[in-house]
């Protein structure tokens, strides 16, 4: 699993041109959307704008969607198991910090929990690739 096929550099390669166009839409437009809401005002239109930072997102997750349906059944493997494992290490960190919060912990926004995912998920990549290498 060390080295890329031809295959796979061009599927990487399409997929970074997928990633990275809507990622820096969606990175200029989340600093953008706060400072026309701080001089907008109260008006109905202020949800949809709020919500239109997602939108960037849906074709982030598309290119990703898109990227594992091209890749090798050893890596399709490999990325699924990865989202498997980190959603039960989240599902349990939130149990567990949901549990603390009946305690009077303060409460975490869910915010910083959605992004909690996506470290946990490469950890897990990279620890489920060395074990199927052998090191």
């Amino acid at each position: 699993m060390g080295d890329l096929t031809t295959k796979e550099k061009a599927n990487k390669k399409k997929y970074l041109w997928e990633f990275w166009p809507p990622m820096i839409v969606y990175m200029v437009w989340v600093f953008i959307v706060p400072e026309i809401l701080k001089v907008a005002g109260d008006g109905w239109w202020t949800v949809p704008l709020t919500l239109s930072q997602i939108i960037p997102l849906i074709f982030v997750a598309r290119a990703m969607i898109r990227f594992i349906d091209r890749c090798d059944e050893l890596m399709k493997f490999v990325y699924m198991k990865s989202a498997v494992v980190s959603l039960v290490v989240i599902i349990f960190v939130c149990m567990g910090y949901g549990f603390l919060e009946f305690r009077g912990y303060p409460t975490v926004p869910l915010f910083i929990i959605g992004t909690l995912v996506i470290p946990v998920y490469f950890v897990c990549a990279f620890v489920i690739r060395k074990k199927l290498d052998g090191k």
